[in-house]
């Protein structure tokens, strides 16, 4: 375990920091112990997000007991590990360094989550949790009191195989069916910049990086933050050199989700810049034409 941290550690720092804009472990920061209570709360919310639960549903509906079944998969989980503890001498080699590596990773995952100023998202809890679910199979069916019959180790068995799967199409639906539509209008918006002929522009992460991924790098898209005060670069994912102010000059595209554009018009005007006509706008993207120099007046350091 300590052998594949310290790889990936040196890898993030030594390799890909040097090419990608990623964070260093290195800098990464306690957050103030006001913000405790709310990153423990989207911490736990996250992870029933992960074993299927579903936020804003009727209490009495399908789903609903479903919720309710998925709280009680969290307390089968939290017994059974509480179990494997105190049982742990009885593991057999292996067994035990599946089980307390994936139980470590978990508690480094939350750990970070709650206390540093890490993004809190089920992706990044997906791993461990699935892992202690798969553990909890095991060791309910190898280890567990020789009293119990098999039959009902069957059926609890085939209860957290049910919700394990259940739990991945609810992850499935949030991360995949919910982006249908944003995908097709990312189709529309690349077919654009193409015809228009653009190399090189601006949007925010997650508009940003499936135009360079998607275009082949031959459309290089740099991810900025929009806030009042102006945009920042958003180093994440993407080559360094697009976030040199020098590394592009010209006309650049910018392209913006329409819940972006009203801020981003807004800093233009702060700024006394022109907002520009759309080239394109169908209602859910914005593409504009900008100088390049008029977006680097723009950017906060």
């Amino acid at each position: 375990m300590i052998v594949s941290s310290m790889a990936g550690f040196l890898i993030n720092e030594k390799v890909l920091l040097i090419r990608y804009g990623i964070k260093a472990r290195i800098t990464l920061e306690y957050s103030l112990l006001s913000d405790f209570p709310e990153a423990l709360f989207k911490t736990i919310s996250e992870t029933l997000k992960v074993l299927g639960w579903q936020e804003e549903i009727k209490l009495i509906s399908y789903r609903g007991i479903l919720n309710g079944v998925s709280l009680l998969l969290l307390g089968i989980i939290i017994a059974l590990v509480m179990y494997s503890l105190k049982c742990i001498n009885m593991l057999d080699d292996f067994d035990r360094l599946f089980f307390l590596f994936s139980l470590f990773s978990f508690f480094i995952s939350a750990y970070l989550l709650i206390f540093t100023k890490e993004n809190v998202s089920a992706m990044y809890l997906t791993p461990s949790i699935y892992a202690l679910t798969f553990w909890c199979c095991i060791f309910w069916f190898k280890y567990y009191k020789h009293n119990v019959g098999k039959k009902e180790k069957i059926i609890l068995l085939s209860i957290l195989i049910f919700f394990y799967l259940f739990s991945w199409k609810n992850m499935y639906s949030v991360f995949v069916d919910e982006r249908r539509e944003i995908v097709l209008e990312q189709d529309i918006v690349l077919e654009v910049l193409k015809e228009k002929g653009y190399e090189y522009g601006y949007a925010t992460f997650w508009h940003s990086m499936p135009i360079t991924a998607a275009s082949d790098f031959q459309i290089e898209s740099t991810n900025i933050s929009i806030v009042e005060e102006g945009f920042y670069y958003y180093r994440w994912l993407s080559p360094k050199e697009y976030y040199d102010k020098d590394y592009y000059r010209g006309n650049v595209f910018v392209v913006l989700h329409e819940s972006e554009k009203e801020l981003f018009n807004g800093v233009l005007a702060k700024k006394d810049i022109q907002i520009p006509d759309a080239i394109f706008d169908d209602g859910f993207y914005t593409i504009y034409e900008m100088d390049n120099k008029d977006i680097i007046k723009c950017i906060i350091e």
